[in-house]
């Protein structure tokens, strides 16, 4: 496509029917794309919003059954074709844009503004297996998960592992203008494409992905002056320089290794001034699979600590710090799962009491209710 105006509806349908996807299902992104209209400008492609669909696109953005990962490999598909370039700016009205880079099947960055005006953004998104690096320039907001919410402030970045598919949101705080940088990831592929050695980052990411805690997955860290200057090249690219798209992944490549070093000093901190190295944290994933696999074993903290060769405050602080809860907590809930699981299958109480760990048949059953609410004869 040279030139000219055409429906996306009508090239994302060719797509899913060259990819061997029926034409005739009707996807989210179908729903999305048919609101626009697109031509190529340069290295991007143009899509205008239809007269009259700002309400409806809205409303499809607030969709609670938005499958963003299956949206974004659809979008991937169109590229893969040549229907789309990698680059997609999406005129939403005459205030508001989208720049959207579809860089790899696993690595996607859009530059959001909005210039003025009311503004109040309430999407929960949900994506599974994926992680999030996000820029809010001038405009403080608050991100929530779960129930719980953050607000950060200006000049603050934030990273969030979505894990299983953990539901974020976010507001605005005022009605000024703001521009968001946003970039999501898959881990893996994107830090073994930036180290030759990355796997503490890699942990961590993943262990904030496990995280019992909600707010253990949302991790705010503090914008330096260079990463600063970075979201301002990145923001200064013109669309129509051929060499937009090899500017933009470089600037891009070197605004995550700087975001991943802020966050690698934000974690090796853990809040309290206690810092893990590599062997620490392995020994702490050890100690984790020890109380999901045995989780009948009587052991104090300082026979954890000794036969992971750990001292008491690194295993306590650090395990709280890497799975979100403490040993005895996630001890309980493994413990709790388990008792469940044998009394669905038509256990004793006191056989099921043993097999968990409690020495005592009253111990048991006052821990498992305070945990569901009913006592193991009442559990089904």
């Amino acid at each position: 496509m040279k030139g000219g105006i055409v429906p996306m509806a009508e090239l994302y349908m060719m797509s899913r029917h060259t990819s061997g996807q029926s034409p005739e299902s009707e996807s989210w992104a179908h729903r999305l794309l048919d609101a626009f209209e697109l031509k190529r400008e340069g290295v991007a492609t143009v899509a205008m919003l239809k007269s009259g669909n700002f309400e409806d696109l809205m409303a499809l953005a607030a969709d609670p059954d938005l499958d963003l990962a299956q949206y974004l490999a659809d979008m991937r598909a169109l590229v893969e074709h040549n229907s789309i370039s990698p680059v997609l700016r999406m005129d939403y009205s005459d205030s508001s844009t989208g720049v959207h880079h579809f860089l790899s099947d696993e690595f996607y960055c859009v530059i959001q503004r909005i210039a003025g005006g009311p503004v109040k953004d309430n999407y929960r998104i949900s994506i599974s297996g994926w992680c999030a690096l996000r820029f809010f320039i001038e405009t403080p907001f608050v991100e929530s998960v779960g129930d719980e919410a953050q607000t950060l402030t200006d000049a603050e970045g934030s990273f969030l592992n979505y894990g299983s598919g953990l539901q974020h949101s976010f507001d605005w705080v005022s009605p000024a203008s703001c521009t968001l940088i946003h970039l999501l990831f898959k881990p893996e592929s994107v830090l073994q494409g930036l180290y030759t050695d990355c796997q503490l980052l890699l942990n961590e990411f993943k262990a904030a992905g496990e995280a019992s805690e909600p707010s253990a997955r949302l991790i705010a860290f503090q914008v330096t002056a260079e990463m600063r200057e970075l979201t301002r090249k990145i923001l200064a690219l013109e669309l129509h320089d051929p060499l937009y798209l090899m500017l933009f992944q470089s600037r891009v490549q070197e605004l995550l290794a700087l975001s991943f070093k802020a966050l690698a000093e934000v974690t090796d901190k853990g809040g309290n001034g206690l810092k893990l190295k590599d062997a620490d944290i392995e020994q702490l994933l050890a100690v984790r699979t020890l109380l999901e696999t045995d989780c009948s074993t009587q052991l104090t903290l300082n026979d954890i600590a000794r036969g992971a060769g750990l001292n008491r405050r690194k295993l306590t602080e650090g395990f709280k710090i890497l799975f979100g809860s403490g040993v005895h907590e996630y001890l309980l809930q493994q413990r709790m799962t388990q008792a469940g699981s044998l009394l669905r299958q038509g256990l004793a109480v006191s056989a099921v009491s043993e097999k968990v760990g409690y020495l005592g048949h009253g111990t048991f059953s006052r821990a498992f209710k305070r945990f569901y609410g009913v006592s193991p004869k009442q559990f089904k």
